[in-house]
């Protein structure tokens, strides 16, 4: 639904990731180091599981695979921003809206 207002509405360009792996949405993010320009705008819409890790502070998206009772697939908000700031794009917009 916030895909079909985006392009709708606003002509944003759209990519769906529905159901990613880890692997899948980390390489979407990295195929928008290569793609995009200074001319360009992003914003990323995260709908899916996260979580906060209150001893450290420190927050996860969990994809399709993650558990959580085990951590190893899951992706953590340094990796995402670090990923965000390589990407040449004038704006980026992360918006997480994890259940």
């Amino acid at each position: 639904a916030v895909a079909k207002v985006l392009q709708d509405h606003y002509g944003f360009q759209v990519r769906v990731l529905k159901d990613s792996s880890r692997k899948e949405i980390l390489k979407a993010l990295n195929d928008y180091r290569k793609t995009l320009s200074e001319r360009d705008d992003l914003l990323i819409y995260y709908a899916g599981h996260g979580f906060l890790e209150p001893e450290i502070d420190r927050g996860y998206w969990i994809p399709v695979e993650g558990d959580l009772q085990d951590n190893s697939e899951w992706i953590e908000f340094p990796a995402v921003t670090d990923l965000l700031e390589l990407i040449p794009a004038r704006q980026v917009l992360a918006e997480s809206s994890s259940k």
